[in-house]
């Protein structure tokens, strides 16, 4: 498979929760990791629980 280059954005300072924000080169938004909880996008998640 072809891959693709990941960048991550660290989210840090008081009174926040950290978070890791991971997008592709496009800038657009793959993935939100906060302590135990992911959030991934998936463009077929909404037909997925319909």
């Amino acid at each position: 498979g072809k891959g693709i280059s990941l960048h991550r954005f660290d989210q840090l300072g008081r009174g926040i929760l950290p978070c890791e924000y991971w997008l592709d080169d496009r800038h657009r938004l793959l993935m939100v990791t906060s302590m135990n909880k992911a959030y991934i996008l998936d463009d077929h998640a909404e037909k997925a629980i319909r």
